[in-house]
């Protein structure tokens, strides 16, 4: 019977090894239950349980990762959905630049949200441009302004600093 239970032990050190540790901790329970006084028992579980302590905290760390992941997915889409709505840094709540910013505390190297703040700066020379046709001046600085704090080296900016300029 003992020959069993070693034979039992093998198994479940190729399963552990293998990183089956279900299989393993079957083929232990079987050894046990032949040979409990069987010291390399005990050492085979305590290998066993600090493999299933390393795959739990890898299960964490993923399911951390993909939980940090649809966060960032929930704030681009709420940021394009700002975005489009014209909300680009107000309400002080719910804005495009609020998201997109705290996607950057997230993921600071994030493409997309990078983008989108392209977007909103882009947008923001847009309203310039329009409110300079309408003769806002005081809204085109405000807008400008908005946009240099975005991204200073827009190139589009200094076209419409150029034709408030001119305009004056």
């Amino acid at each position: 019977m003992l020959k069993i239970a070693h034979r039992y032990i093998e198994l479940a050190r190729e399963a552990r090894v293998t990183s089956n540790l279900r299989v393993a901790n079957i083929h232990l329970d079987k050894a046990y239950g032949i040979a409990p006084q069987l010291p390399a028992i005990a050492l085979v579980r305590a290998e066993l349980t600090k493999a299933f302590d390393k795959n739990r905290s890898i299960a964490k760390v993923r399911q951390s990762g993909n939980m940090r992941q649809k966060r960032i997915q929930k704030l681009l889409e709420s940021a394009q959905n700002n975005i489009f709505a014209d909300r680009l840094s107000r309400p002080d709540n719910n804005n495009a630049l609020k998201n997109l910013r705290e996607i950057m505390k997230i993921d600071p190297n994030n493409f997309k949200a990078k983008e989108e703040l392209e977007k909103v700066a882009e947008r923001y020379v847009q309203l310039a441009n329009s409110a300079l046709k309408n003769g806002e001046l005081n809204n085109v600085r405000m807008f400008l302004s908005k946009a240099r704090l975005i991204n200073p080296r827009l190139d589009s900016i200094y076209s419409v600093q150029m034709a408030l300029e001119m305009s004056l």
